[in-house]
C-alpha cells in the first residue's frame, strides 16, 4: 500500500503541471496577451508575380494574398513590387504601390490594390458590438453608432462614393469615380486595338460601375460601331441610372446598332 501512495503522489507531480499548462493554453487563447492587436490582409486581384513588403519585411503571397495576425496599431509602410519580364529571360521588380496604411486598435484591416483604384483599404472592429473609442478618431465605425467623419463612408448610409446611387436624391447620379474614369479614358487612348479597348472598359465597368453620361465618352473612343454595341450592352448591368440608357441612341453610326442595343435592355 504505502509503495502504492508513492506511485500515485509521483504521477501528481506529473499531471499538475500539464493539467495546469493546458488550461493556460487555453485562457490565452480566449483572451490574447494584447487585446488591441489587429490583423492585417493584403491582396490583389491583379495579373502577374508580386512581392509584398511591410515595414521592410518581404512577404510572398498566397493566391495573391499575405495575412498577418496579431499586429500592433499604428502605421504599417507597404511597398507591392511586380516581377516584369526583360530580354534574355531576365527580369527585374517593379514597385506598383508604395504608400502608408493606417491600422486601427483591435480591428480586421482588409487592403485590396489594383491598377484602376489603386488601395482601397477597409476595416472591421474585432468587436462590433462596442460603441466608438472617442480616444482613436479612426477607430472602425459601429454601425449602430453615427457615422464617424473621420472614417470612410459605411455603405448603410448614403453618400458613398463606390456605391452609384445616393438614396437620399435619387436624382444625383455618381457612376464611376471621376478619377478612376479618367484614368479608364488614358488607357483607352493609349491602346491601339479595339479588342484591346474592349476588355479595359469591361474590367473598368464591371469593377467600377458606370453612368450613361460616362459612357457615352467612353464609346467615342472605340473605332466600330459593333464594338461599341458590345460595351454598351454589357455596361447596362452595372450603369447607375438606367433610366437615361435611351440617350446611347446617338452614339452610334448605324441605326440599326442603336435599335438593337435598346431591343436588347428592355
Amino acid at each position: 500500500m504505502l509503495q502504492l501512495n508513492i506511485k500515485f503522489t509521483a504521477m501528481k507531480k506529473v499531471l499538475l503541471p500539464l493539467l495546469l499548462l493546458f488550461i493556460g493554453m487555453n485562457c490565452f487563447a480566449a483572451y490574447p496577451l494584447n487585446p488591441y492587436a489587429s490583423n492585417l490582409s493584403i491582396s490583389t486581384m491583379e495579373n502577374g508575380v508580386f512581392l509584398f513588403e511591410i515595414n521592410g519585411v518581404n512577404y510572398t503571397p498566397q493566391n495573391k494574398m499575405v495575412y498577418i495576425q496579431g499586429i500592433n496599431q499604428g502605421i504599417e509602410r507597404i511597398v507591392i513590387y511586380r516581377y516584369q519580364a526583360t530580354n534574355y529571360g531576365q527580369g527585374q521588380w517593379t514597385p506598383v504601390f508604395n504608400g502608408n496604411i493606417q491600422v486601427p486598435p483591435s480591428s480586421n484591416v482588409f487592403a485590396k490594390w489594383d491598377a484602376w483604384n489603386g488601395m482601397i483599404v477597409n476595416v472591421a472592429s474585432i468587436y462590433p458590438n462596442y460603441p466608438q473609442n472617442p480616444n482613436y478618431p479612426n477607430y472602425p465605425q459601429n454601425p449602430n453608432y453615427p457615422q464617424n467623419p473621420n472614417y470612410p463612408q459605411n455603405p448603410n448610409y448614403p453618400n458613398n462614393p463606390n456605391y452609384p446611387q445616393n438614396p437620399n436624391n435619387p436624382n444625383v447620379v455618381i457612376g464611376m469615380n471621376p478619377q478612376s474614369f479618367q484614368g479608364l479614358i488614358q488607357q483607352i487612348q493609349s491602346s491601339s486595338f479595339d479588342n484591346s479597348k474592349v476588355v479595359l472598359a469591361k474590367q473598368a465597368v464591371r469593377s467600377n460601375g458606370i453612368s450613361v453620361s460616362q459612357l457615352q465618352q467612353l464609346l467615342r473612343e472605340f473605332s466600330f460601331d459593333s464594338n461599341r454595341l458590345d460595351v454598351a450592352k454589357y455596361a447596362y448591368t452595372y450603369c447607375a441610372d438606367k433610366n437615361n440608357y435611351f440617350m446611347l441612341s446617338n452614339s452610334f453610326d448605324f441605326e440599326s446598332n442603336a435599335s438593337e442595343l435598346m431591343s436588347s435592355i428592355q
